[in-house]
């Protein structure tokens, strides 16, 4: 798997980033990773063509609206939690998902089923990290900051190894 292949907009900048098993690599150097994709793609270049197609297919995806109102409906019960101990979070973050498995396992059919994209822990990390990415390229404050709370309720699943795709 190529990270080009999940973040389109990798394709067109000047970067080879390459890692035998990238999902074996751990949480920290993960964080790190995509800390120099958010400088590199928000920071250093245009919109390329790949990029300006992912925000059109995001603007008519009737799922990512799906997700995203799925989401708010349930964030509320989230708050409660938000400052538990990690296993509480866990516990609470591990219902969440189980609630919103299905809309997120479409949504990512939707954009990579073409590309035979097998879904785990990895690829739905970069999948929702990619939806940050998307959003803060269009402005889109609210939702960039419910993408971020989605992931980061993954990485806390991912974690802790309670992430059931």
């Amino acid at each position: 798997m190529k990270m080009g292949e999940l973040i389109p907009s990798l394709k067109c900048s000047n970067v080879n980033i390459e890692h035998a098993q990238p999902e074996k690599m751990t949480q920290p150097q993960l964080q790190l990773l995509f800390k120099i994709f958010h400088s590199i793609l928000v920071y250093g270049n245009q919109e390329s063509p790949e990029e300006k197609e992912q925000i059109q297919r995001y603007k008519n995806s009737y799922l990512r609206k799906r997700v995203l109102c799925t989401w708010r409906r349930i964030r509320p019960h989230r708050y409660p939690i938000a400052h538990g101990k990690p296993q509480e979070k866990v516990l609470a973050y591990q219902r969440i998902f189980k609630d919103m498995k299905d809309l997120i396992m479409r949504y990512f059919q939707e954009e990579f089923g073409d590309k035979q994209i097998h879904m785990n822990a990895f690829t739905i990390r970069v999948f929702i990290w990619n939806q940050v990415l998307i959003t803060e390229r269009m402005k889109k404050g609210k939702e960039t900051g419910d993408w971020s709370e989605l992931l980061e309720m993954v990485d806390l699943l991912i974690e802790y190894e309670q992430l059931d795709i």
